[in-house]
């Protein structure tokens, strides 16, 4: 049995638990397995982006759901990751969805940075901010704020487990400002770096 086979099959079960017993966790269970067959749908494996759309947006609404009855930072940093899925394969369609995606993303993220600081959730803010400006790179003045605002949440993390990751991303911000000024002097088109 493949992955994509087992992820279907475990989908199932979820979903047949879920009716038997609708608690948040088995909702956020299903969310879970959604969002997981979402990444493999949506991987180089396989790319079928019209599939993984479908059960991000499952996913996504699950989370909400959850979040209208009981407010779970898991289930907060589940659905901020679920928006930014989202937008990333609506940035790779070209489709200006992907903003308002990143926007939802961000706004959640900072939020549950405010109530909670983790560094891995100020990580993943600088990211998202990354992507988003790698989406504006058109609009160059945006595109330079968020890279530098990406650059700027990077730089006040100050755990030592993250910082090979941080400094992977700073350069890749870096990386991705150059490409935007070579794209301004018509030298290459910029690579998506996250």
């Amino acid at each position: 049995m493949c992955i994509r086979d087992r992820y279907l099959r475990s989908i199932k079960i979820i979903k047949e638990i879920a009716h038997l017993e609708p608690s948040l966790e088995s909702k956020e269970a299903l969310a879970k397995a959604y969002s997981d067959l979402a990444d493999l749908f949506s991987s180089e494996l396989i790319e079928e982006r019209d599939k993984a759309l479908d059960l991000y947006h499952r996913s996504m609404r699950l989370y909400e759901s959850i979040l209208r009855h009981k407010d779970l930072v898991s289930a907060k940093r589940s659905l901020a990751a679920s928006y930014e899925n989202l937008a990333n394969i609506y940035a790779d369609l070209e489709d200006p969805k992907a903003y308002s995606y990143y926007q939802k993303s961000i706004n959640l993220k900072e939020k549950i940075i405010d109530l909670y600081g983790d560094n891995e959730d100020i990580l993943s803010l600088a990211k998202t901010y990354n992507n988003l400006a790698f989406i504006n790179w058109q609009v160059e003045r945006l595109s330079i704020a968020y890279y530098q605002k990406a650059i700027d949440i990077l730089l006040n993390i100050k755990e030592k487990k993250l910082e090979k990751i941080k400094e992977e991303n700073i350069a890749a911000c870096f990386s991705n400002m150059a490409d935007l000024y070579l794209s301004l002097i018509h030298i290459s088109e910029p690579t998506r770096r996250y």
